[in-house]
């Protein structure tokens, strides 16, 4: 994602998970019994998973 949009999606997800993240590196992770939520900001991806590019999401899904 967008690096400026990392605060307002973890906000988001906060809220709709009723969970904190923690934070591993830039990463925000939130635990998931079991599973886990991973928002990585894009200025950190070639660190995270190198090799790895997003897809390019269409305008409409941007956050604004």
């Amino acid at each position: 994602m967008a690096d400026e949009d990392l605060a307002a999606t973890h906000d988001r997800y906060a809220t709709y998970l009723d969970r904190h993240a923690r934070q591993e590196g830039r990463a925000l992770i939130f635990d998931l019994d079991g599973a886990a939520l991973k928002l990585i900001p894009a200025s950190a991806l070639p660190t995270t998973l190198p090799g790895e590019e997003p897809p390019a999401l269409p305008p409409w899904w941007r956050t604004p």
